[in-house]
């Protein structure tokens, strides 16, 4: 999905990071010191976080990564290098690691395959800017640098999506879409028209490329498809509404493991109400009819995040968005069966930043921050996690509510997740921090 920190870039902030379980708030103060974190008790599954590195005068960027395994990697970018931070399941955190040691890097994704090996990708500026990545090799090791594409201008917003197969596709910017089998080269890069998309790979494909275009007040909902190794068919209209609506974003994508592609987006209804639909497609097949998800939810979360959709391999789907009072609401499809009722996940109001992720197994994870509208930091991390019936926990205080923080972000794979921020503190001043659980 989207990068870990695309959506708002911030001066003077500290990144940290927290594994999460099935918890709710509770436990001794702990962390740095001076602070008032209040950390789930130890059989809950938070640690103290782990100072990764430093990153002075740049703004951050990170990704977090979570295997099926339970290893778990942070890959950041610290004076212009790409670094990675790891920690195998029931291991402890390692030091630090030069994967991309130009100096020019300017932003930096990582996932997992089904069989555990990294991916990463990373757009750097040297004579030209550079779109490259580089995996983990079956024998030990890592691939050569491979250059997906070159241009005069800067890549920016990478989507890097990799399926358990080990196949995988990167966006950057939406200017640019490429793809490659596992093992194989990347194909030669499409180009795309549109102010913000979301990339989506299904198990045996299709890659999908979801994107709203505006016209004045007019917005069209689109998409298209491309089977691995094939040709991007033709572009679908899903929806065109006019009216107000925030720019940046109203569209996401995903793809589950049998290549069905699921699409959401926000739009208004016949009275005006804005609404929350969704739209499926089989592989090899159109898209079916609208469903309307959620009423009454408002537009404003669109500045930062649209609604999101997530599937898994197994083709369980969850939706997610904020409502016009700022609560965080999902639905959830199993993988043959209708949508449920919606679910509050995040009962207190007001606008706060939020990510969600689903794990093969069912399970999934959402994490927010108080406040932190328009540019604005947050205030404390909070966390809930779902079963896999569909039950979510009590919300957790993952740090101190006083904690100014940007960026919520989170991984998981099998109970095990890994949420990350950025933490204020002064100008320039850029701290990545880690904390990380294995679930039981």
């Amino acid at each position: 999905m989207f990068s870990a920190v695309s959506r708002v870039l911030v001066p003077a902030t500290v990144v940290c990071l927290a594994g999460a379980a099935l918890v709710s708030a509770g436990g001794d103060a702990v962390g740095d010191p001076g602070s008032r974190v209040r950390w789930a008790r130890a059989d809950q599954g938070w640690d103290p976080p782990l100072t990764v590195g430093i990153s002075p005068q740049t703004p951050p960027t990170f990704d977090v990564a979570v295997a099926g395994s339970g290893e778990m990697t942070v890959a950041y970018v610290e004076a212009g290098d790409a670094l990675l931070r790891r920690r195998p399941a029931g291991g402890t955190w390692g030091e630090p690691t030069t994967l991309v040691g130009n100096g020019a890097v300017s932003e930096v994704q990582a996932a997992y395959d089904g069989a555990g090996r990294l991916v990463v990708a990373w757009a750097d500026v040297r004579a030209k800017a550079r779109l490259v990545s580089r995996y983990e090799l079956e024998a030990g090791g890592w691939s050569p640098e491979e250059v997906i594409a070159r241009r005069p201008s800067a890549f920016e917003g990478l989507d890097l999506e990799v399926n358990q197969r080990g196949d995988a596709a990167v966006a950057a910017g939406c200017g640019l879409v490429s793809n490659r089998r596992a093992g194989g080269a990347w194909s030669k890069p499409s180009g795309f028209v549109a102010e913000r998309c979301d990339l989506a790979l299904g198990g045996v494909g299709p890659v999908a490329l979801a994107w709203t275009t505006w016209d004045g007040d007019r917005a069209t909902v689109r998409v298209a498809r491309q089977p691995l190794g094939g040709d991007w068919g033709k572009v679908t209209v899903l929806a065109e509404f006019s009216g107000f609506l925030l720019a940046p974003g109203a569209t996401t994508v995903a793809a589950d493991g049998a290549g069905t592609t699921t699409v959401s987006w926000r739009d208004q209804g016949a009275h005006g109400a804005w609404q929350v639909r969704a739209r499926r497609a089989p592989r090899g097949h159109p898209f079916g009819g609208t469903v309307v998800l959620g009423t009454r939810v408002g537009n404003s979360d669109l500045v930062y995040v649209p609604p999101r959709v997530l599937t898994n391999h197994r083709g369980i789907t969850l939706v997610f968005w904020m409502r016009l009072n700022g609560t965080l609401w999902a639905v959830r499809r199993p993988a043959a069966g209708p949508w449920s009722a919606p679910v509050r996940v995040k009962p207190q109001q007001g606008f706060w930043q939020w990510d969600a992720a689903l794990d093969p197994t069912g399970r999934a994870v959402a994490v927010w921050t108080r406040g932190g509208w328009f540019g604005e930091p947050g205030q404390g991390v909070f966390a809930s996690t779902m079963t896999k019936r569909g039950v979510w926990s009590a919300p957790a205080n993952v740090t101190s509510r006083a904690e100014q923080v940007y960026n919520p972000a989170v991984a998981m794979n099998h109970r095990d997740a890994l949420s990350g921020w950025t933490r204020v503190l002064d100008v320039g001043d850029y701290r990545y921090r880690a904390s990380s659980h294995l679930g039981s």
